[in-house]
């Protein structure tokens, strides 16, 4: 009985099966792809972390801006409303402006 190889392409030498080095040949073309895909992919998604960062980082900072603008605002409308309070207090009890005149 003969084998497939021998019925189909005739006898084979020993370590020169066309087929095996085929399937080799065909098993490291799509292990390349997958290679290039899955690096293209990486790349890709590297790329999406990046952006997402710079994003965060900018929102991050706008809200420390407007953070910082609020209470330098809130604080200085503060301490003028305190002042005006401690002037119009010392003009009540006599210790005003005017009564330094």
């Amino acid at each position: 009985m003969s084998s497939w190889r021998s019925a189909s392409f005739g006898p084979v030498p020993a370590g020169h099966e066309p087929l095996g080095a085929w399937v080799k040949a065909v098993c490291y073309a799509v292990m390349a792809f997958d290679h290039h895909r899955l690096a293209a992919e990486a790349s890709s998604l590297l790329r999406a972390v990046r952006d997402s960062r710079a994003r965060i980082q900018t929102a991050a900072d706008d809200e420390r801006r407007r953070i910082e603008h609020d209470l330098h605002d809130g604080a200085q409308q503060r301490l003028i409303a305190l002042r005006i309070r401690l002037e119009l207090a010392a003009e009540v009890i006599g210790e005003g402006p005017s009564a330094n005149c």
